[in-house]
C-alpha cells in the first residue's frame, strides 16, 4: 500500500496494490522579487522529459498549457523545457504553483500506471494539499488548477508577512528540547513587536509566519544554527504568512470554487483529520470549506498528517511526488519520530533508503530512467 501527496511543500497518498488480474520554492532574484510558492527549482527543471511515457501525461500537460495562457502565463511546458532556470520567471507565485501541481499530477500519472498498486490515500503539505484533493478525486484536474491558479495569482499581486524555516531537531534527528524553547520564546516576543505563529510544523523543523515587524523579531530572537551550509533561521523570500489569519484575503479568493466530488480514495488534511472515500462516509461540504477556507488561515500540521496517514493507511512505502525531492528530509525526520520499519535515526533512513526496501521512493534524478519500485509494495504517495 502506498499514500502519496502533491509536491510544492504540499502532498501525499497511499496505494493498495491491485489484485492479480485487474487492470493496469519562491528565492528572490535582481529586480522584481519573484513570489514563488511550490516546490519547483533549478534542479527540476526539464521534470517531464526524465518522467518517459508521454501519452500518460500529455493530456494534463495540454489542459494546464491551455488554462494558464488563458490566464495570460507562460506554458507549464514551455517553462519547464527552458534551457535555463529563470528566477525571475520560474519562481512567479503563478508559474510556482502551476508547475509544482501540474508536474505532481503528471508524475502520479505514470507511476499508477507502472505498478502494480493502487493509492490507499493521499496526503499533501500546503500547496500539495490542493493536489492531494485532486488525487483523491474531490477535484478534477482543472478545478484544482484553477484554484491554484487563483491563490498564485493573487500572491503575484500581493505579499503580506513572510515565512522563515527553523529546525527543532538536532542534526541526527533527535528532537531538541532546547531549539523547540527557543521558538516559542521566539513567537512569544514577536507577538510583542508584530504578530507572529506557526504556519507549518514539518516534524524535524518549523515553518514560521509572521507581519513584517514580527519577522524582524523572530531573526532577531531565534539563535542562529547550522546544518551543513544551511544557515537558519532561513527566510524564504517572496512568501507570505501563509496558513496564518493573514491569509483571509487570498480565502476570500477561493469563494467561487465549485463543489467537492465525494473522493474515491481517502485523504487526509494539514489538521491531521481523515477524509474518507465515498460519498456517504465523507461529507463533501466540510471537506470543500476546509479546502478553501480553514487551511487557508490555521497551521498546516503537515508531519501529524503523515503520522495519522501511516497509522490509518498502513502503507508499505511511501511516494514522494515530483518535482524534486524537497520534503523527503521533513519525511525522514517524521518516519524517525515515528520510529516506523526500524527507522529511529537520520542514519536509519538514510541505511533503509540504500536498501532494496527503501521507505520512500522519488522521482529518478537527472538521466535517470523512470523506475516502477514499489511494484511489490503497498506505498504511500507525498506530495509538496
Amino acid at each position: 500500500r502506498v499514500v502519496a501527496p502533491p509536491a510544492g511543500a504540499d502532498h501525499q497518498r497511499a496505494r493498495r496494490r491491485r489484485p492479480s488480474g485487474t487492470d493496469a520554492r519562491g528565492r528572490a532574484s535582481g529586480g522584481r522579487r519573484p513570489r514563488g510558492r511550490g516546490s519547483y527549482n533549478s534542479a527540476e527543471l526539464g521534470s517531464l522529459a526524465r518522467m518517459g511515457s508521454r501519452p500518460l501525461w500529455q493530456p494534463l500537460v495540454d489542459e494546464a498549457d491551455a488554462r494558464c495562457a488563458a490566464a495570460g502565463l507562460e506554458r507549464v511546458s514551455s517553462l519547464d523545457a527552458r534551457a535555463r532556470f529563470e528566477r525571475g520567471v520560474h519562481l512567479d507565485a503563478a508559474h510556482a504553483s502551476a508547475l509544482t501541481f501540474t508536474l505532481s499530477a503528471a508524475d502520479f500519472a505514470v507511476r499508477a500506471a507502472a505498478a502494480d498498486w493502487a493509492p490507499v490515500g493521499f496526503v499533501g503539505n500546503s500547496l500539495g494539499w490542493y493536489t492531494a484533493a485532486h488525487l483523491a478525486g474531490a477535484l478534477s484536474f482543472g478545478e484544482a488548477l484553477e484554484i491554484v491558479l487563483r491563490t498564485g495569482g493573487w500572491q503575484r499581486r500581493h505579499t503580506v508577512g513572510g515565512q522563515l524555516v527553523y529546525p527543532t531537531q538536532d542534526e541526527g534527528w533527535t528532537p531538541s528540547g532546547e531549539l523547540r524553547a527557543a521558538v516559542d520564546g521566539a513567537l512569544r516576543e514577536a507577538n510583542s513587536a508584530g504578530y507572529a505563529a506557526l504556519s507549518i510544523d514539518l516534524g524535524g523543523a518549523v515553518v514560521l509566519a509572521a507581519d513584517e515587524p514580527g519577522l524582524t523579531s523572530l531573526k532577531a530572537a531565534l539563535p542562529p544554527v547550522a546544518r551543513g551550509r544551511t544557515r537558519f533561521p532561513l527566510s524564504l523570500p517572496g512568501h507570505s504568512a501563509f496558513h496564518t489569519p493573514l491569509m483571509a484575503p487570498m480565502a476570500a479568493e477561493l469563494e467561487q470554487t465549485p463543489p467537492f466530488a465525494p473522493p474515491t480514495s481517502p485523504l487526509v488534511d494539514g489538521s491531521g483529520r481523515l477524509w474518507p472515500a465515498g460519498g456517504e462516509a465523507c461529507d463533501v461540504a466540510a471537506l470543500r470549506e476546509y479546502t478553501i477556507h480553514e487551511q487557508v488561515v490555521a497551521p498546516y500540521r503537515f508531519a501529524h498528517s503523515l503520522e495519522t496517514a501511516i497509522g490509518a493507511l498502513d502503507p508499505e512505502v511511501l511516494v514522494l511526488l515530483g518535482p524534486g525531492a524537497g520534503l523527503g528530509g521533513a519525511i525522514g525526520q517524521v518516519l524517525s519520530r515515528m520510529r516506523w520499519r526500524g527507522i529511529d535515526s537520520k542514519a536509519a533512513f538514510a541505511q533503509a533508503q540504500r536498501s532494496d526496501r527503501p521507505a520512500l521512493i522519488t522521482l529518478p534524478p537527472a538521466g535517470a530512467a523512470p523506475a516502477a519500485e514499489a511494484a511489490e509494495e503497498r506505498p504511500l504517495a507525498i506530495n509538496e
